[in-house]
C-alpha cells in the first residue's frame, strides 16, 4: 500500500422508491424524498493505479407512505427512514 487520501463530505441526497411490494398488500408506494447525506472514507492507493475505496455514509430522509390492503382499506403515513450504508470498491486511476 502507497498510501491513503482520506475524506469527509455532505450533501443533499434524492431518493426515488419503484417497485415497492408486500404480500399483505394490495399495492404500496412510497413519494420521493430529499434529504441529507453525510460520509467518512478514504481512498487507498494500491499498485499500477489501482485504489481500494471504503467509507460510510448515514442518510437521513423522511417520505410519505400509502399502503391498501385488499379489502380495501387505505393506510397512509409519514415515514423516517435513516440507513447506514457501507460501501468498499476497487478502482481503476489511468
Amino acid at each position: 500500500l502507497k498510501g491513503w487520501k482520506p475524506y469527509v463530505g455532505a450533501g443533499l441526497n434524492y431518493t426515488f422508491f419503484y417497485d415497492a411490494t408486500n404480500g399483505d398488500m394490495k399495492s404500496v408506494t412510497y413519494e420521493d424524498s430529499l434529504g441529507f447525506a453525510f460520509q467518512v472514507g478514504a481512498d487507498i492507493e494500491m499498485k499500477n493505479g489501482f485504489y481500494l475505496n471504503a467509507d460510510v455514509k448515514k442518510v437521513i430522509l423522511s417520505t410519505d407512505l400509502e399502503a391498501t390492503t385488499f379489502t380495501p382499506t387505505t393506510v397512509t403515513a409519514d415515514v423516517t427512514l435513516d440507513p447506514w450504508i457501507f460501501a468498499l470498491g476497487l478502482g481503476y486511476r489511468f
